[in-house]
């Protein structure tokens, strides 16, 4: 909750992490993540999370069976 270090990732992996978060925490988790993304990179979240972080107004591609991935803003 304090931030990431800094830098840009090509790659973030969060999962099983948003659902312990109130919707406030999450969606500032969740902008965190994407702006901390490279341009061209993913996050990629848990299939249980899939419906919290559309519920914020993003949007997923699949990139394989089970695997769902938001791409940087």
């Amino acid at each position: 909750m304090s931030g990431l270090p800094p830098g840009q990732y090509e790659v973030i992996v969060c999962k099983n992490m948003l659902i312990y978060f109130g919707e406030r925490a999450r969606l500032s988790v969740v902008e965190n993540l994407l702006q901390a993304l490279a341009p061209g990179g993913a996050l990629i979240v848990a299939r249980s999370e899939m419906p919290l972080v559309r519920a914020l107004g993003k949007a997923a591609r699949v990139l394989a069976p089970g695997v769902f991935v938001f791409d940087s803003v």
